[in-house]
């Protein structure tokens, strides 16, 4: 199987569908929050809730998608290969690196443990990177949710943090900037995915040569 990336082009839409939606529901939560710190833990919980929802159906979506490709193929045209296939399980596989879980709320301090704890299990403090290194073999499952709120709580502090003068129209264009960044994360995040689908598929046609099929 070709490692070349192949269902960037449909899944794209879909991201960029995403956070559009994010993007209109973090302008409305800053609008009519009291303040940015306000504003800014409700954006954290909105944020990892709907990315954390729809990355598990945007998986699925692609799970189904390549499957199908990996079984019209050559490779798999009998039906012992497929049967070996199905076997491998690689939905399980994938599905077991993550938890989908959404957040109803916040607990800040355990978030914020949790990212640093993976963040130095990971040897990075980006989203895109923890998200990725949950396909290595040693990595534990990533909670998408957390993961992505204690990314945006992050992103929040060093603002109020830098920021003399906070306004809810200068945070707004802030949090427009860190969704657009989150936004190429997810799309390699998926590519990473979809590499990591291809090297276990390549692995298994391997295996049939190795035992002379």
């Amino acid at each position: 199987m070709s490692s070349q990336t192949v269902y960037s082009e449909i899944l794209k839409p879909k991201i960029d569908k995403m956070f559009q939606d994010l993007r209109a529901r973090v302008s409305e939560i800053i609008s009519y929050s009291e303040d940015v710190h306000q504003a800014g833990q409700k954006i954290a919980i909105a944020v990892a809730s709907e990315t954390a929802t729809r990355s598990k159906t945007m998986l699925s979506d692609m799970y189904a998608y390549l499957s199908k490709q990996v079984l019209q193929s050559a490779d798999f045209s009998d039906v012992t290969r497929k049967n070996k296939f199905y076997e491998a399980n690689l939905r399980k596989e994938l599905f077991d690196k993550y938890s989908f879980e959404s957040l109803g709320t916040l607990d800040f301090k355990e978030v914020n443990r949790v990212y640093a704890s993976l963040a130095d299990s990971a040897g990075t403090v980006a989203l895109g990177g923890i998200l990725i290194v949950a396909l290595s073999p040693a990595s534990l499952a990533i909670p998408i949710a957390i993961v992505v709120a204690a990314s945006v709580a992050a992103f929040c502090a060093s603002y109020y943090k830098v920021t003399p003068n906070i306004n809810k129209g200068n945070f707004d264009k802030a949090i427009d900037k860190y969704l657009s960044d989150t936004k190429r994360d997810f799309t390699k995040w998926f590519d990473e995915i979809e590499r990591y689908f291809g090297s276990c598929v390549d692995n298994l046609i391997r295996s049939f040569n190795t035992q002379g099929e």
